[in-house]
């Protein structure tokens, strides 16, 4: 008796596009009253919370982090918030009062948007936001990047109850970290952050911290949705891939080109299915109404194909050995 031989073979491409993760919530932080938001802290003495991004961002490539922060009311509260980059884990907290949940967290890289004056860290008398690394804050030449600089350009008390709007990109290629705040320029820093920070590491966990000591405010950051946007896909042929503009436009207002094979080129979240190597740009105003660009890169990704040669008989109870090659496309 003659059977015919068949063999499937599933061929898995594991290159898919980058959903949006979820956050793990450390110490007192919360989920907040709307979607995206987390309350770091409530208005109570020594709290100390963080909220960590669960994918890791790649220091390799460029990107845009744009989010609100909101650091209470009480004009003599503390202590503030500290976005921060770093390699302990996504359950990671360091001290509070001074330490504003980012003392102790090492190696790591944090933008402090400091609300309380420690005088012996040689904190200005005003909020200010700085750069600052390895746990450390304090500004008298220790391992800081930035010196401090006012934290809001209209007033030196940012506890004003307002949401406060923050972005920050990191140019990879020219290694360069600039921080906005309510779209005035705070921040711009050449920094080497793979091996001038991280020892060569170059995927970190991000996140906040917050904390509080004797002085107490209620601290809240909210994100925007897809907060990270990558600027390369890979994808396996025949997948369908969501591209994702870098930040928000102000009018919901986008323009993707090439536009031929989208399923809408005007929104900042369209599907296309690519069948060849393609770099897309989008044009937008962002929400300060500044012109930006972004560019996304989708490379496709080819299956190996497999070889078994001629179709052969096979009769039955007799063992047959196949060696398969493989021919990568």
């Amino acid at each position: 008796m003659l059977h015919r031989l068949l063999l499937l073979l599933w061929l898995f491409c594991g290159f898919g596009a980058w959903g949006q993760s979820g956050y793990t919530l450390v110490g007192d932080a919360r989920p907040g009253l709307l979607p995206d938001c987390y309350q770091l802290t409530a208005s109570r003495a020594w709290q100390n919370g963080a909220v960590w991004y669960d994918q890791p961002l790649r220091l390799t490539e460029s990107f845009s982090l744009e989010f609100t922060v909101n650091l209470g009311a009480d004009g003599f509260g503390a202590d503030g918030v500290v976005l921060v980059m770093q390699t302990v884990g996504n359950r990671a907290i360091g001290e509070a009062g001074l330490g504003i949940g980012f003392k102790g967290l090492r190696p790591s890289l944090g933008i402090e948007f400091d609300t309380f004056r420690n005088a012996e860290l040689g904190d200005p008398a005003l909020d200010h936001v700085a750069l600052v690394r390895d746990g450390i804050s304090d500004h008298r030449g220790n391992s800081g990047f930035a010196a401090p600089v006012q934290l809001s350009a209209v007033s030196t008390n940012a506890k004003d109850g307002r949401d406060h709007r923050v972005l920050v990109a990191w140019d990879a290629p020219a290694r360069l970290l600039t921080v906005r705040v309510d779209c005035v320029p705070r921040i711009s820093q050449s920094i080497d952050l793979v091996n001038g920070v991280f020892g060569g590491t170059s995927a970190v966990y991000w996140g906040f911290t917050s904390a509080t000591g004797g002085s107490t405010n209620s601290h809240t950051v909210c994100l925007q949705k897809d907060i990270v946007a990558r600027d390369t896909f890979r994808v396996c042929r025949g997948d369908a891939l969501t591209l994702v503009a870098g930040g928000q436009s102000a009018n919901d207002r986008y323009d993707w080109q090439p536009a031929t094979g989208l399923s809408d080129p005007g929104i900042r979240t369209p599907q296309l299915t690519p069948t060849t190597d393609q770099l897309y740009t989008v044009s937008y105003r962002d929400r300060c109404f500044s012109p930006h660009l972004d560019s996304v890169f989708v490379r496709v990704q080819t299956p190996p194909t497999l070889d078994l040669g001629s179709d052969r008989a096979v009769c039955e109870n007799v063992p047959v050995e196949l060696t398969p090659q493989l021919t990568p496309l």
